[in-house]
C-alpha cells in the first residue's frame, strides 16, 4: 500500500505537520515467471501483486507478441524497461497508473544536404569524361571532368542517374555515403550504331574519341531562330552562351572549357560559325 510519512517542523514556537508522499509506491517489487506468454499476461501479473493499473490503447499492444521473463523480487520499473524497450514501447508511471505508449524514435534528418564526390570510369578503369550525372526527377546535375570526377549536392534518398553515349545507364540511391565509385558498362547494341562524323560515318565501336549525338526529334518545336541556340543544354561538356539579349542573336560555343571556337564540318566541308548559324534546324538530319 502507498504509505504517508509525516514530517515535523518547528519554527517560531509553532508546530506544523507537512505530509510528504513517499516514492515507495514507485519501487514496488514483484516476481514473474513467464514463458512465451502474451504481454497482457505480464501486465495482469503485476496488477495482482501491486496497486498499479495499466492503461493502453489496443492498437499499441500486439497480441501476437510473446514475452519470456523470470525475475524475483525485482522492481516493477526494471521489469517493464527490460520487456517493453525491445518491443518499441515505453511507459510512464504516475502514482498507481502505468500508461503504455509507442517509443519515440528520433527521426533522421533527411533534409540535410549531402555533398557527393564521385568518380566515373569504364570497364578498363579509364575515366569517363563528360558523363551526365543527374538527380533523377529533377533538373539538377553536373558532368564529369577530365579525370571522371564530379561533385554534386544531393539529399538522402535521391537517385543519381549517370549516363554516357555508348554505355548502359547507371542509377544509385543516395544514403549516408558521400563518396561514390561508378563503373559504366558498354552498351554493345549502341556500339553497332552508325555515327556521322566530320568526314563520313563510323561505327561507335571503332571510335576512339567521345561522340555525342543529338537527334532531330530533340530539336523539334523549339522556338529559336538559329541552330546554336537550339543546342543549348543538350550536349554534355558543351557550353553555349548567348552573346546578346536580342532575339535571334548568335551564341558562342565552347567545348569542355576550351577558349577556341570548335571546328564546324558541314556535309564534309569545313565551315565557319556564320555558316553554321545560317543552317535551318529543320534541314539538319
Amino acid at each position: 500500500m502507498k504509505s504517508t510519512i509525516m514530517n515535523l517542523a518547528f519554527w517560531s514556537g509553532a508546530l506544523s505537520f507537512c505530509p510528504i508522499v513517499s516514492t515507495i509506491a514507485q519501487e514496488q517489487k514483484v516476481s514473474v515467471d513467464l514463458r512465451k506468454a502474451p504481454l497482457t499476461e505480464l501486465f495482469s501479473s503485476i496488477e495482482r501483486q501491486t496497486p498499479y493499473r495499466f492503461s493502453y490503447r489496443d492498437v499499441v499492444i500486439d497480441e501476437n507478441e510473446k514475452v519470456t521473463i523470470t525475475r524475483h523480487d525485482t522492481s516493477t520499473r526494471a521489469i517493464l524497461e527490460s520487456v517493453l524497450a525491445p518491443l518499441g514501447l515505453d511507459f510512464s508511471l504516475t502514482g498507481e497508473s502505468i500508461v503504455i505508449f509507442p517509443k519515440k524514435v528520433a527521426a533522421a534528418s533527411d533534409s540535410a544536404p549531402i555533398r557527393i564526390q564521385g568518380t566515373v570510369v569504364d570497364e578498363k578503369g579509364e575515366p569517363v569524361i563528360g558523363a551526365n550525372v543527374m538527380i533523377k526527377g529533377t533538373t539538377s546535375g553536373t558532368i564529369t571532368d577530365m579525370d571522371g570526377n564530379f561533385v554534386l549536392e544531393t539529399r538522402k534518398g535521391d537517385v543519381l542517374a549517370i549516363s554516357y553515349i555508348g554505355y548502359l545507364p547507371y542509377e544509385i540511391r543516395i544514403d549516408k555515403k558521400n563518396k561514390l565509385a561508378v563503373t559504366l558498362q558498354e552498351d554493345t547494341q549502341a556500339l553497332d550504331e552508325v555515327v556521322v562524323v566530320g568526314y563520313g560515318t563510323q561505327k561507335k565501336v571503332n571510335m576512339t574519341g567521345a561522340i555525342t549525338a543529338i537527334k532531330t526529334s530533340d530539336l523539334e518545336n523549339i522556338p529559336v531562330s538559329n541552330l546554336s541556340n537550339s543546342l543549348a543544354g543538350r550536349a554534355p561538356g558543351v557550353t553555349i552562351t548567348n552573346n546578346s539579349g536580342f532575339a535571334g542573336a548568335s551564341s558562342s560555343i565552347r567545348i569542355r572549357g576550351s577558349a577556341a571556337e570548335p571546328l564546324y564540318v558541314i556535309n564534309g566541308i569545313i565551315r565557319d560559325k556564320t555558316a553554321f548559324d545560317a543552317l535551318d534546324p529543320n534541314e539538319v538530319e
